[in-house]
């Protein structure tokens, strides 16, 4: 797991709505809806949490094992990068 920050570039836009976190990607034009898990991860990230950090907090927060927390922290920020709604 990557353990620098990953921030999200300028061009990607965020506005809550509901109860869900909307990314708007200006370079690409796509819209999307991110869960309450992963607006939290984007969050922290966006603070510039590294995804160790990000992981130890999470673990802090729920009921999951470690390996777990990791390997879901892992996913959602491989995604996050693939539409490049986080750089770095």
């Amino acid at each position: 797991m990557k353990t620098s920050p990953a921030n999200p570039p300028p061009d990607v836009l965020a506005q809550y709505t509901g109860g869900s976190l909307i990314l708007l990607n200006l370079k690409t034009d796509r819209i999307h809806e991110l869960n309450s898990t992963a607006a939290a991860l984007w969050e922290l990230l966006v603070a510039g949490a590294s995804l160790e950090d990000a992981a130890a907090e999470f673990h802090r927060q729920y009921v999951v094992s470690e390996e777990e927390v990791r390997a879901e922290i892992g996913m959602i920020a491989a995604q996050l990068h693939s539409e490049g709604l986080v750089a770095g």
